[in-house]
């Protein structure tokens, strides 16, 4: 077996990839999901996100409302 340095696996290497259609958007974004996301969040990261973007989505309507002077119930 041919050794990675050798200048013959080299050029196979290159004209492998040469042959290579580009990324497509979808691909780039599987790949990017595969290393982003090694692993799925657990049911408690993804309900505490809920919350935590709920609760800020509140804080930002009150502060919506405050600032045009409506009154919220």
């Amino acid at each position: 077996m041919a050794a990675p340095h050798d200048p013959a696996v080299r050029r196979a290497v290159q004209r492998a990839v040469a042959e290579l259609i580009p990324l497509t958007v979808p691909e780039v974004r599987r790949l990017l999901w595969g290393v982003i996301w090694r692993a799925f969040p657990s049911v408690d990261q993804v309900l505490a996100w809920s919350t935590w973007r709920r609760h800020h989505q509140a804080v930002a309507k009150r502060c919506h409302y405050k600032r045009r002077g409506i009154i919220l119930p």
